[in-house]
């Protein structure tokens, strides 16, 4: 624009107040601007692609967790369903990175990222498939939980890294736009003390370039809202932090609204109020069927004047009629349904800005479904619903642990803290197997583990499946006749629960105590162990305590 100006400078005057003046300096006006617009349409153009690749990214995550979850749920299940769907899994993430190669096509660097997250992926793809076909043919066998995890931090880091480049090279390209925009209002400006004989066509041209600014501001600054919030929702470990963000962010963001979301539970029977913020008052357990939101699968205003039929959910939270300002956003994340966000006192501008937050805040809370329901998987049997040998294995270490702590805080004067563990094995289990089948041995094993369940002291008491017809049960603070009397009572009382064919399920149990027959968890477990073995060679259906 300087250059521009000092051109013009140096015609001579009589030329630039004549018309043949004002036209070459509308000419050469024109000339800038389009410069100047097409470099701004440019730069938007690369800002647009930047969100692309971040929004492939995030696909790409989601898509990897996913896979991982099918993984995990057909190595407890084994179930040829399961197994369907994890391989329908994988190929969504195959896709999804030759996607993500498509887009980083113009980034070399990027590319080539890219490309080594794909052969990384090929080759624990190639892992997991050694995996299936061990286990296809050999069902019973156990696999190592190193071997059976799909997802590592490797993938999952070379991801971060990418969108980690691709969030720096966003910033600079939204900066070499906002620079291009300068120059493009500078232009306008310009435009405007030249062209005085088009003065009103100059000044429509600037109202529509300053909206077109203003959207653009807006929906970068939206966009970016929407960025850190999702960031801050899918770096949560637990679901309580998440609703704590989401209580916080929702509170800044609408300070003269109130609102509260609902999120439908695994069975889909029930929707659960999780996060409640402003003056609205906490809502009760519906049904999802209840709200037209989640019935239509868009979204539901107060303002509507034609088909405005409130909900039982809007009636509850709203008895004295429903405000016109009212809006009930479903949240859905890949054709799933999480639950609905229900807000009052929303001004019709922000609708737009919700319904686009509605989806950021879909994705995070899908996203930690999915890594609960994982947890859940690594450490419950999945017969008996109980804890696994995994689970065990980490118990009895912090179990012992905490003892030795204890212990070493009083010293020689207090009491001795004790940890009691009693190892069980179901009586002619194969017989169970044989005469009745695998259903009626897994049925005896479910029996044993909801008793189990049952009678154990709160937090105090930990059972887990060993494997097989094998149970453990962890007691802290028990010493060895706490411990003995407990197995008594878990043998006399399984007896009378019906087994299949009319049976009695008889368990022969060992007992061992810390730190009387060990000082770490694998000397307890083993003199426990042995003293299971003792007790089938005595015989059966009896307790016997390690020495």
């Amino acid at each position: 624009m300087f250059l521009a100006t000092q051109f013009l400078g140096r015609f001579p005057k009589k030329l630039m107040t004549s018309r043949n003046g004002i036209w070459f300096g509308l000419a050469i006006v024109l000339f800038l601007s389009i410069s100047s617009q097409i470099n701004v349409r440019q730069a938007r153009l690369w800002v647009s692609h930047t969100f692309e690749v971040l929004d492939e990214i995030e696909e790409t995550q989601f898509n990897l967790l996913s896979s991982k979850f099918q993984f995990q749920k057909w190595l407890n299940t084994q179930n040829g369903q399961t197994l369907i769907e994890y391989q329908k899994c994988v190929g969504i993430v195959q896709r999804s990175i030759e996607r993500l190669l498509q887009l980083t096509q113009d980034n070399p660097s990027q590319h080539r990222k890219v490309t080594d997250f794909q052969s990384s992926f090929k080759q624990q793809l190639q892992q997991e498939q050694r995996v299936i076909q061990e286990l296809q043919v050999s069902p019973r066998k156990i696999i190592s939980p190193d071997r059976a995890i799909l997802y590592s931090e490797s993938l999952w880091n070379q991801l971060l890294a990418i969108q980690q480049v691709e969030k720096t090279l966003l910033q600079q390209r939204r900066e070499e736009t906002d620079q291009k925009g300068e120059i493009a209002t500078g232009v306008i400006l310009i435009s405007l003390v030249c062209v005085l004989l088009l003065s009103w066509r100059i000044g429509f041209n600037q109202l529509r370039q300053k909206q077109a600014e203003a959207d653009l501001t807006q929906k970068l600054q939206a966009t970016e809202l929407e960025q850190d919030l999702s960031n801050h929702l899918l770096t949560c470990r637990t679901a309580k932090e998440a609703y704590d963000i989401l209580q916080s962010f929702l509170t800044y963001l609408l300070p003269n609204c109130a609102g509260m979301i609902y999120e439908i539970n695994n069975s889909r029977d029930q929707m659960t109020p999780t996060v409640t913020f402003g003056n609205l008052k906490s809502g009760s357990i519906c049904s999802p069927r209840e709200c037209w939101a989640l019935r239509r699968g868009e979204a539901q205003s107060g303002g509507q004047t034609v088909f405005r039929l409130p909900c039982q959910l809007c009636r509850e939270l709203h008895p004295h009629g429903i405000p016109t300002e009212m809006l009930c956003l479903p949240l859905q994340a890949h054709e799933q349904t999480l639950g609905v966000l229900h807000l009052t006192e929303v001004p019709l501008a922000q609708h737009a800005l919700m319904t686009t937050l509605a989806s950021q805040i879909a994705l995070p809370l899908a996203v930690l479904r999915l890594q609960s329901q994982l947890e859940y998987l690594s450490f419950h049997d999945a017969n008996t619903g109980i804890y696994n040998r995994r689970f065990l294995d980490e118990m009895m270490t912090r179990a012992i642990a905490a003892a030795q702590r204890k212990n070493h805080q009083l010293g020689d004067s207090g009491p001795v803290h004790t940890v009691g563990v009693i190892f069980m094995d179901v009586d002619h289990f194969k017989r169970f197997n044989s005469e009745h089948g695998h259903e009626a041995g897994d049925k005896v094993l479910r029996i044993l583990g909801n008793f189990l369940t049952e009678i154990t002291r709160g937090g105090e008491d930990v059972a887990c499946r060993y494997g097989g017809e094998e149970f453990v049960l962890i007691m802290s603070g028990a010493d060895e006749a706490a411990t003995f009397e407990k197995a008594e009572i878990i043998r006399a009382g399984i007896a009378r629960y019906p087994a299949p064919g009319g049976a009695t399920i008889t368990l022969s149990l060992g007992i061992a105590t810390y730190p009387t027959n060990g000082t770490t968890a694998e000397e307890v477990l083993r003199a426990a162990n042995i003293a299971l073995l003792r007790a089938k060679a005595e015989g059966r259906n009896r307790t016997v305590i390690a020495t």
